[in-house]
């Protein structure tokens, strides 16, 4: 279902931490909620939020 999976091969949840190289992109939860991996509120690493 998801298009970007974690290095264990599994979808990720919106609030868990994301690759640097994925800063930008879009992909879906296990639901099929879209969330998008970024910086906030001056993170030093990204996270995936909706």
């Amino acid at each position: 279902m998801c298009s970007i999976k974690s290095n264990e091969g599994t979808c990720y949840k919106a609030g868990e931490f994301c690759r640097k190289s994925d800063a930008g992109a879009t992909t879906t939860d296990q639901a099929g909620r879209s969330i998008t991996c970024g910086y906030e509120n001056g993170d030093s690493q990204p996270h995936w939020h909706y």
